[in-house]
């Protein structure tokens, strides 16, 4: 347990507390207008602050607009549990009313706490993340809520995760990270960088139905052949990539929600094809990410192999359950570095880049060869263009 679960369960005391003298009616009530303020304020939230509020201002104020909806409309619904409250008076109905109000005052605490740490698992602010997502209390609750209760605000989730990225753990399970040694910063000049940088490119998706522009990265792997991540080409119908000797369109042939993972096809891209490594990496391993993160230029950073795992998380638009063969790595990952290479220090791909943890600044994740080989295979013949379903958010 840490300090979330111990406010947690002091709050929950208090309201039993006052669930029992306010009686269940309140209670009821008190829950009710709650949830609808929770509801109704993470609708306006992101549309206000997007107009009215610039910058990094924006998270805060929609987490206050969120907070103040739901309890201005508590307040209001709570007025009229108390009425309602008032005309209960045969005494057997009042004491059953408040036992059965100190019960619900505890279940109200708990439902309060999730609505509360699923917005919050998501926030830009990793110390607070970390809290939320190692909250025993927390992560038992969320293992009981149905699915329909997390599209309440799955629109305010995504507008409060600014890392770019899907989520990989799911909304408030943390990430566990094997310790390594810190990366070898030598490797950012190493060979295998100047041999590879040709066959990294930048890719810009339109997404016209979303009104927005996507970037990425992606990696030549076969001739007039890209790999990259499928969240970097979602609901986009149109694709450039920008390579060293220029930018070319490009027609998405494989796309794969559940991996995250799509083929580019291209014309007249003379980058040599990276090869794909032979044998697996082991926890400890010395590795390169590449990439153009934050839409900005070419950028290389040392990485560390933590291990190798097998992660059940959630496809690209949080819906269906999928499990991924994946390496976590010790490495600075940023968005844009999305569909970027892992190369191991001789060179060859190790995995492709896909998501970073956002409870932990220096760990990131990458497919692995042996995920990402059914689609990449497909890749290299598939001419066809495909539909690149929806917007991720």
């Amino acid at each position: 347990m840490n300090l979330v679960d111990f406010l947690i369960v002091a709050t929950a005391f208090a309201f039993a507390l006052g669930g029992f003298r306010n009686g269940a009616v309140v209670g009821i009530c008190s829950l009710a207008g709650f949830v609808l303020g929770i509801a109704l304020g993470a609708r306006i939230a992101e549309p206000v602050t997007s107009r009215f509020v610039s910058g990094s201002a924006q998270v805060p104020v929609a987490i206050v607009i969120v907070v103040l909806t739901a309890l201005l409309i508590q307040g209001g619904v709570v007025y009229l549990g108390r009425l309602l409250r008032q005309r209960i008076t045969w005494s057997y109905v009042q004491r059953a009313d408040a036992v059965v109000g100190a019960v619900f005052g505890v279940v109200s605490v708990l439902v309060a706490s999730w609505i509360i740490a699923v917005p919050l698992a998501s926030a830009p602010y990793p110390s607070i993340v970390a809290a939320v997502r190692n909250s025993v209390i927390v992560r038992d609750v969320d293992g009981v809520m149905p699915d329909g209760a997390r599209n309440i605000y799955s629109s305010l989730r995504t507008y409060l995760d600014r890392s770019g990225f899907p989520p990989v753990f799911g909304d408030l399970q943390a990430t566990q990270i094997v310790d390594v040694p810190a990366p070898d910063p030598s490797l950012v000049t190493s060979a295998a960088v100047v041999q590879a940088r040709a066959s990294v490119v930048k890719i810009y998706g339109i997404a016209r139905s979303c009104d927005r522009q996507i970037e990425g990265s992606g990696f030549v792997y076969a001739p007039n052949r890209i790999l990259t991540n499928a969240h970097v080409v979602a609901g986009t119908s149109e694709v450039t990539v920008q390579t060293a000797s220029g930018s070319t369109s490009a027609r998405v042939v494989v796309y794969d929600p559940e991996r995250d993972l799509a083929v580019l096809a291209v014309s007249g891209v003379k980058a040599p094809a990276l090869e794909f490594a032979a044998d697996e990496a082991k926890t400890d391993a010395n590795a390169i990410v590449l990439g153009y993160p934050e839409d900005g230029p070419f950028d290389v950073r040392s990485a560390r192999v933590r291990e190798r795992e097998n992660l059940v998380g959630r496809d690209i638009y949080g819906a269906g359950r999928v499990t991924r063969e994946i390496y976590s790595i010790r490495a600075l990952v940023r968005s844009g570095n999305s569909g970027g290479p892992l190369i191991s220090t001789d060179g060859k791909v190790l995995g492709v880049v896909f998501a970073t943890a956002l409870d932990s600044t220096d760990t990131g994740f990458a497919l692995t060869d042996a995920e990402a080989a059914p689609d990449y295979n497909a890749g290299k013949t598939a001419t066809q263009p495909v539909s690149t379903g929806s917007c991720t958010s």
